[in-house]
C-alpha cells in the first residue's frame, strides 16, 4: 500500500505481482506507467517535483488500490 502523507524519495507499495502502476500529478499528467511481473517493492520518487500525486494499481483490468501521497 502507498502510505499517505509527505514523502521525500521512495514509495513502498505492498502489492501483488503481475500488475500495472499508474502515478499522476494533481493536473492529471501521468508521471509513471509501470508494468511489473514480479514484486514491486519500491518506487523512486526523488525526481518528482514537490506536490500531490495519485497512485492507481491494477491487477488485470481490476483496480486494486487507489490513493494519494504528497512529495515534499
Amino acid at each position: 500500500m502507498v502510505v499517505p502523507g509527505q514523502l521525500h524519495s521512495v514509495v513502498h507499495p505492498d502489492i501483488l505481482t503481475n500488475g500495472y502502476l499508474l502515478i499522476s500529478d494533481i493536473t492529471g499528467k501521468i508521471v509513471v506507467q509501470q508494468l511489473f511481473l514480479t514484486d514491486l517493492s519500491s518506487i523512486q520518487i526523488s525526481q518528482f517535483e514537490a506536490g500531490v500525486y495519485f497512485a492507481t494499481i491494477y491487477s488485470g483490468n481490476e483496480i486494486i488500490y487507489t490513493g494519494k501521497f504528497v512529495k515534499q
